[in-house]
């Protein structure tokens, strides 16, 4: 990245569109490897913004949901996982990589001019629905009461 932005930024000119992940927006013990590698790329990508952006060059990055890869081919292969994939997008459908062409042509073009270190999610809407399916699985019914009954409660020293 650094060479090909030598030439950018001889010419004050162009654009660097990094590939982040919506997983690098979530905090979950799942393919830890991984998420650490992309959890990086938005802070890389505001620090690139932040020191090329006076000389013309713009530093964004997409962040797709659940697209078909080598990895999630054991989830897109299972009827119950893609199922819930795709049970999760505001859109009810599989992501494509079409899908991510329009903030890429956006983020490329001098309409993001005023755009620096952005990082756009492309993820059909899927990251609310997984960050409150988590959050929910997260907190369990309390097994006493929050308030304890009246005859229980101590006197207040505030009075």
């Amino acid at each position: 990245m650094a060479r090909a932005a030598q030439s950018l930024l001889s010419r004050q000119d162009g654009a660097i569109i990094n590939l982040a992940s919506m997983l690098s927006q979530i905090a979950d013990a799942a393919v830890p490897a991984y998420r650490a590698s992309k959890t990086g790329v938005p802070g890389l990508t505001r620090a690139l913004a932040h020191a090329w952006g006076r000389d013309g060059v713009r530093v964004n990055a997409v962040a797709p949901g659940h697209h078909r890869t080598d990895m999630t081919r054991p989830i897109w292969q299972s009827p119950v996982g893609a199922g819930r994939i795709e049970a999760r997008t505001a859109v009810g459908r599989r992501e494509s990589a079409g899908d991510q062409v329009g903030a890429v042509i956006f983020l490329a073009s001098l309409a993001a001019a005023y755009v620096p270190g952005a990082c756009l999610e492309v993820e059909g809407g899927s990251r609310p629905a997984i960050r409150w399916r988590a959050s929910r699985a997260a907190v369990s019914p309390p097994t006493a009461p929050a308030v304890p009954p009246p005859a229980q409660r101590r006197p207040s020293r505030l009075r």
